[in-house]
């Protein structure tokens, strides 16, 4: 009698899925993360199925005209939808660990256990780390639609991006910061008095997200919602969950038991449809503010606003070593990450730069 025997192959997949899984979560962008133009990372797998380098991210405009009405002839009177695209390049990432005979794992499967939490720990501070950097990033009007970490970028670079995005850039808490296309002299504006984050600023980023026609993370157009979230420091965080504004918005309008309220837990902020979440990792700009002020950065974001292309999910590579006593276990995927923009304007990010004093 035959009997039907699971291809190993299978096993390896499954464990595949369920690492990509554990890996995107632990970025923890993952709430934020999904293939629909609606989240805020849009991520893409086209490039597993299909041969190339590069995978393409298409744009449509909005209609912005008033039609007609009446008895009016419509034909010769159609509106241009407008369109775009931004390219996105994959390139692979690997890592790898030895595991001595020593530990007694006899199949690849559990060596692959052993050594998955290190390496899902390494990938995913990786990608966070590319997301971060994305948001920062400043994007070029080439024609492989280039983005340049902040910290990489020149100064005529970063000039220019501000002349781009003035209506998509605040400096402190008011417009008057803003020295035209000169980002240093703007930085250099914003001080510790006057221009540390606050309840006021948060719903001036969402007015600024609005008019720049940024389409929000969610929305419920019934009941009249859009939320947008808003990423920041821990410097900003702090300043903004002292705000009396947003304690007193804590205490008499969110959930009052001790396992909800960020007065006794901590987590995200709530204001007015922002969601304000903290990412330790974004740095601070030391002292390039006004008397040497710390500034750091901070990231409004709506649906759209970074794409993550994944040519080739996690796979796995096993080597023997030593008389076969030891044995290596490595990771190898094909991704790339990019802020989405058009002509080096960025489509779905309102970036603020914030007065941050270090703790005394």
């Amino acid at each position: 009698m035959a009997e039907t025997v699971l291809n190993s192959g299978l096993t390896i997949s499954r464990w595949r899925r369920n690492y990509f899984r554990e890996y995107t979560r632990a970025s923890r962008f993952a709430p934020y993360m999904g293939r629909g133009n609606d989240n805020i990372i849009v991520t893409m797998y086209e490039l597993q199925t299909e041969a190339g380098k590069t995978i393409i991210v298409p744009f449509v405009g909005r209609l912005t005209g008033s039609g007609v009405s009446g008895s009016q002839v419509l034909e010769g009177n159609e509106e241009d939808l407008g369109s775009g695209s931004m390219p996105v390049a994959v390139d692979f990432r690997r890592n790898a660990v030895i595991v001595p005979k020593s530990e007694q794992f006899k199949t690849d499967i559990d060596l692959l256990d052993a050594a998955r939490p290190a390496l899902r720990d390494w990938e995913s501070e990786l990608l966070r780390a590319d997301i971060l950097r994305e948001f920062g990033a400043i994007a070029l009007t080439d024609a492989a639609a280039t983005t340049v970490p902040y910290a990489s970028a020149t100064a005529a670079q970063r000039n220019e991006f501000l002349t781009r995005n003035t209506d998509r850039i605040l400096f402190g808490r008011d417009r008057s910061n803003t020295v035209a296309g000169n980002f240093a002299a703007s930085l250099a504006n914003v001080d510790n008095t006057d221009d540390r984050a606050n309840y006021a600023l948060v719903t001036k980023l969402k007015r600024i997200a609005k008019a720049a026609k940024i389409t929000p993370y969610q929305s419920d157009q019934a009941a009249g919602q859009e939320w947008f979230v808003l990423f920041v420091g821990s410097r900003a965080f702090r300043d903004l969950e002292n705000d009396p504004t947003i304690v007193q918005i804590d205490r008499d309008a969110r959930v009052r038991g001790t396992e909800n309220n960020p007065l006794f837990q901590g987590g995200d902020l709530l204001v007015r449809g922002v969601i304000i979440r903290e990412e330790p990792e974004i740095g601070v700009l030391a002292g390039v503010g006004n008397a040497g002020a710390d500034v750091e950065p901070m990231y409004l974001a709506g649906a759209g606003a970074v794409a993550i292309a994944w040519g080739q999910m996690p796979q796995t590579k096993t080597r023997l070593a030593d008389y076969d006593f030891r044995k290596g276990v490595g990771i190898e995927e094909l991704l790339g990450v990019k802020k989405i923009h058009q002509n080096g304007v960025q489509r779905s990010l309102v970036s603020a730069f914030v007065a941050a004093p270090q703790d005394a």
